[in-house]
């Protein structure tokens, strides 16, 4: 289920109905015209306001397995996701907001993951001054035609015992008892049962 269908819920809706574990993908927002631009993108639409618990019975969170906040305004965002977590226990929330002094409300509210938009763009900005490579990279990993697609997979059988620059394709990042390390840190040692990879 995605909250919001503005410019960042639109592309976020864009890139989780291509995946088929989101299907169908059901659209909900308080403005008409933007549920009737997701429903003509193939979606499922409902016109209704996020933070009313009826509305978001209606569109279904009560069986949702992932809730994605991306409304405009922050203090809304907190409130959507936690009507969403009063509802749903189980799913998993992530929401957008743009200023990283609301991202503790809405974890406490019940979100699961935050994206803090105007640091993402800030960081961006910043890498494009410093090494402009680098942040041509970054874009087109973000928004080029293609996209490059990064996948959490459990290690394949030849891959446990070896450092984490031996696997094939190639992995950025490890997760180990639900910590992250970059493919290069020395503390990972080896792949090891349990394990998660994040790469290609």
């Amino acid at each position: 289920m995605l909250i919001g269908y503005g410019t960042t819920g639109a592309t976020a809706a864009q890139v989780m109905a291509a995946d088929a574990a989101h299907s169908p993908l059901v659209v909900l927002d308080i403005r008409p015209a933007a549920v009737t631009r997701a429903e003509r993108a193939g979606l499922v639409g409902v016109v209704g306001d996020g933070t009313d618990p009826s509305v978001l019975m209606r569109a279904g969170v009560a069986d949702a397995a992932c809730v994605v906040v991306a409304v405009a305004s922050d203090t809304t965002a907190v409130r959507i996701t936690e009507r969403a977590r009063e509802l749903n226990a189980r799913c998993v929330i992530v929401t957008v907001v743009r200023e990283a002094e609301h991202s503790p409300p809405v974890r406490r509210g019940g979100a699961d993951r935050v994206v803090v938009s105007a640091d993402t763009a800030g960081r961006l900005l910043a890498m494009s001054v410093a090494d402009p490579a680098a942040a041509e990279l970054v874009q087109g990993l973000l928004t080029g035609p293609q996209g490059v697609e990064v996948r959490e997979r459990p290690p394949r059988p030849e891959e446990l015992g070896r450092p984490v620059r031996c696997c094939q394709p190639m992995a950025l990042a490890l997760i180990r008892a639900g910590v992250r390390y970059w493919y290069n840190d020395a503390r990972i040692g080896v792949v090891q049962p349990g394990d998660r990879l994040l790469g290609w």
